[in-house]
């Protein structure tokens, strides 16, 4: 209810005369003739801005805003009563309960001008709350610049990035190259998307836009950063700088030249560090420097990024295989001179490389995606060289889009609920989970759960998503209940940040259920075996919380991870399901036949039901009800419904029919 409007008076006149008023101007009203129907109102959906009259009968004005605060602290509050009641109004907007008051009688374009006025308070109120969710929740390094570039704030891992951002109220231009000014200018006026500056250590930082509002730009910054200072280059290690490489990179190409920008790195830099210590991987470093430079040509220049990351220019080559085999030929110099210097003959190098002008024609353009690749290719288990994949870019910027998406005030509106039964061996349905499923209508369409989920997770609007779920579910199983209907036990994940961040996360589901009152054993809770291995106390301590509400927990995914069972003893779980990559295995391995039949019996031992879920082909259900599993779910015995269908088909009796 983006441009909802509840009118709260006891004068059925006033009601009827201010909706129209408001209704005419495109306005959705709702109204309520007391204090306690506005509460009614406002538990059904919440509202942007509340006009609310000021004396009323059983709850005042004064006493409705103060419930309106404690509960829904983001609506901008408005009071419209006469002139007697001004002192007690002011009262009201110094404790910040009011926006805004209103007198009657009220001239229509000025009521119409404060309600203006109080929607673009929300709307700014909501962009700053989402920013605050940002810099806070966020592990990715954000900063907040305003229009003109100046620097409000930074996170945490900005400021691990460049620890000088601690130093708000500055310029961004101060923390990049001159030459690059106009540039920034137009990235802060929203003409580029991203850009690649240089700080004034001369390092390459990456600038992207991740959510611009009225207030300015989240911007996340990025380049590889050493866990250790920068090496003590000797005077005779003579390095280019990354200005100086553009530089040389443009010469070329001016001059017709074909270039090759290679991102180099050592092969378990991490392990070394911990193996060496910092100290004397700093000098290992220096000396990696120093057998790089005796491997190259006169024309070939080097460049130190930080860590173990170095970038390569090899001008006038002539293809992509003689890129190749000249690496190569560095490769094999590099490890004699590390032999032979500094008998460590066993650094590897790997890296990425671009092709210039096929893949770009400057530094900025080449860097960018390879700075991207490069950091996948430092995760892979085999580290060589290869070509920047454009793919792999084009998912990066996807997913960038998708988490910023996640932050509109429209997701509301895109996401939907989907029930998938659940059913015993008598084919009888006797539960659900509840899918989440996103529809984002300007590019990406439907977009996976398996995609937005876990960018939610990483970038933090899971909380808000989790707590719309868990809404959304128990208001469902009130409709069903209202109806008639048999509730059944409906399950809901939670994500391990919702568990380890949301404090009041038990309480608010506490809340829920009371709201609605809706009997515990039917809320179900689903939470991943890794997520629970990770900080198993935490986990003791959150679940026996949920427990004593009266829900019910499973441990969601066993068999993908740590997959024991001896610390179920400890959880006070209720069932587990089994992986989908153990259902999917059922028909071909005998091993995985055997290892599903040992962790049932031993889970039915600890008085835990066994659920799978997953379940495509006859085979695998009649396989699992011989090996005694209790529950189960897959696309063989329902896709995941809409509420309606699902209620319907709970009607009817049996999954199948």
């Amino acid at each position: 209810m983006q441009q909802a409007i509840l009118l709260v008076d006891d004068e059925q006149s006033v009601l009827k005369a201010l909706k129209r008023l408001f209704c005419r101007h495109g306005y959705d009203v709702v109204t309520a003739n007391s204090g306690r129907e506005a509460i009614e109102q406002l538990t059904s959906g919440p509202f942007p801005v509340i006009i609310t009259d000021f004396r009323m009968p059983e709850m005042s004005g004064a006493e409705l805003l103060r419930v309106v605060r404690e509960r829904w602290p983001q609506t901008i509050n408005l009071v419209l009563s006469g002139y007697t009641d001004f002192k007690s109004v002011v009262e009201l907007l110094n404790e910040g309960l009011a926006f805004r008051f209103l007198e009657k009688p009220w001239d229509e374009s000025d009521i119409l001008q404060h309600v203006k006025d109080a929607f673009k308070a929300f709307y700014q109120l909501q962009q700053k709350n989402e920013r605050d969710q940002l810099l806070l929740g966020s592990h990715s390094a954000l900063i907040e610049l305003d229009k003109n570039g100046t620097l409000q704030r930074a996170n945490a891992a900005a400021l691990v990035l460049m620890p000088e951002l601690a130093n708000t109220g500055q310029a961004l231009p101060r923390l990049v190259n001159s030459s690059e000014s106009e540039d920034l200018l137009r990235f802060c006026q929203g003409g580029l998307d991203d850009l690649l500056v240089w700080d004034q250590q001369q390092k390459a930082v990456l600038l992207e836009r991740y959510l611009s509002d009225d207030f300015g730009h989240l911007v996340q910054l990025s380049h590889e950063v050493s866990v250790v200072g920068e090496p003590d280059f000797p005077p005779q290690v003579q390095l280019a700088s990354e200005h100086e490489l553009s530089t040389m990179l443009q010469r070329d190409l001016d001059s017709g030249l074909c270039c090759s920008l290679i991102t180099l790195g050592i092969s378990q830099h991490d392990v070394l560090n911990d193996l060496l210590g910092f100290r004397t991987a700093d000098r290992l470093i220096v000396s990696i420097t120093e057998a790089l430079l005796q491997s190259l040509k006169t024309s070939e220049k080097l460049c130190y990024l930080n860590g173990d990351r170095f970038l390569l220019l090899l001008s006038d080559v002539d293809s992509e295989q003689g890129v190749l085999q000249r690496l190569e030929q560095i490769c094999q110099a590099f490890q004699a001179a590390m032999s032979r210097q500094h008998k460590m003959g066993q650094i590897k190098l790997f890296g990425v490389y671009g092709m210039a002008p096929e893949d770009g024609l400057t530094l900025k353009e080449l860097l960018s995606p390879m700075r991207l690749c490069m950091t996948h290719q430092a995760k892979s288990a085999r580290q060589s060289f290869c070509r920047f994949d454009e793919q792999l870019v084009k998912d990066y910027r996807r997913n960038f889009e998708i988490s910023r998406a996640l932050l509109q005030p429209e997701l509301e509106q895109q996401l939907q609920l989907k029930f998938q039964p659940k059913m015993n061996c008598d084919d009888d349905i006797v539960g659900a989970e509840v899918l989440l499923r996103w529809f984002e209508p300007q590019k990406h369409g439907w977009v996976s759960p398996a995609v937005f989920v876990p960018i939610a997770e990483r970038d933090g609007q899971i909380l808000d998503i989790g707590r719309w779920v868990l809404t959304k579910v128990c208001k469902q199983l009130a409709e069903w209940q209202h109806a008639g209907d048999v509730l059944l036990p409906i399950a809901v994940n939670l994500s391990g940040r919702q568990l380890k961040e949301d404090t009041g996360l038990v309480p608010f589901i506490a809340e829920l259920l009371e709201q609605y009152q809706i009997p515990p054993s039917i809320l179900n809770f689903e939470l991943t075996e890794t997520y629970l291995v990770q900080d198993l106390q935490q986990c003791q301590q959150q679940m026996l919380r949920l427990r004593e509400l009266g829900c019910m927990l499973y441990i969601d995914d066993f068999g993908c991870g740590y997959s024991s069972l001896s610390y179920l003893s400890r959880l006070p779980a209720d069932a587990i399901k089994l992986d989908k990559s153990l259902i999917d295995e059922l028909e071909s391995s005998l091993a995985v036949q055997s290892m599903v039949r040992n962790i049932i019996r031993m889970s039915h031992d600890l008085n835990l039901l066994v659920v799978a879920e997953g379940i495509e082909t006859s085979f695998q259900l009649e396989l699992l009800k011989d090996m005694g599993c209790d529950l189960f779910q897959g696309f063989l015995l329902a896709q995941p419904l809409a509420a309606q269908d699902f209620s319907q088909k709970v009607r009817q009796g049996k999954a199948g029919d």
